[in-house]
């Protein structure tokens, strides 16, 4: 399933991915990119007044990226084995986009 449009609609109908809020933006099977967005929800702060985001969604988003990234070249819905983040500040009341690049692909693990 390399067909972008068919992948689109696996992340789409992903239950976890509606409850967050996260869509696939655009996908670049050729170039091994695929970037999606987290649109802002008090919600998802860790105070709403403030509107930090809470750790865990940024990381969510990262981790979903880089599975989308890695499905699209796998041709098929693909975890994530790892993932490491350093944060440096939060981003506050804004809408998150991550992009997801393939670096190397390789046999599964």
């Amino acid at each position: 399933m390399t067909d972008i449009k068919s992948y689109r609609r696996v992340v789409d109908a992903a239950a976890f991915h509606r409850l967050v809020g996260i869509t696939l933006e655009r996908a670049d099977l050729d170039g091994g990119i695929a970037v999606l967005r987290l649109c802002y929800q008090s919600a998802l702060s860790i105070f709403p007044d403030s509107g930090n985001y809470h750790g865990g969604v940024i990381a969510t988003l990262v981790d979903v990226a880089g599975s989308v990234v890695c499905g699209l070249a796998a041709g098929r819905p693909a975890p994530t084995a790892n993932v490491r983040i350093d944060y440096l500040t939060s981003p506050v009341k804004t809408d998150l986009i991550a992009t997801g690049r393939l670096v190397r692909a390789g046999d599964p693990i």
